[in-house]
């Protein structure tokens, strides 16, 4: 379950457009999209970080860590800090990851500003 734009990493610098890109062009009939947590909600991502909205539950942040890291291989953080790896200059070299519970029964989805429903 890797996404081949990650898998071998070459050619063009990591920035969080392309983090963005590969988490939104996973087909909806991929393996990799299916396995993805029942309680991922939604995922928004911009230059400021990437917000992962999920259902309340025991586990459910280590669950969605758990598939990101089959999904962008190498490309999170192994310290406490939660966070995509970039490239780029000390203080941009990392996308921050933040994990926000929702009642997903509230939620509406939109297609629109890198906001990716699952």
């Amino acid at each position: 379950m890797i996404n081949s734009q990650f898998s071998g990493r070459t050619g063009p610098p990591m920035t969080w457009g392309d983090v963005a890109r590969a988490l939104g062009a996973l087909d909806p009939i991929s393996d990799e999209w299916k396995s993805r947590p029942n309680e991922l909600v939604r995922i928004q991502i911009d230059w400021a970080g990437a917000t992962f909205q999920i259902k309340s539950g025991v586990g459910a942040e280590s669950r969605v860590k758990e598939w990101l890291k089959n999904i962008v291989p190498g490309l999170l953080t192994e310290s406490g800090n939660d966070a995509f790896i970039l490239d780029g200059p000390v203080g941009l070299s990392r996308l921050p990851i933040e994990f926000d519970e929702v009642d997903a029964t509230q939620t509406r989805f939109r297609l629109l500003r890198g906001i990716f429903p699952s």
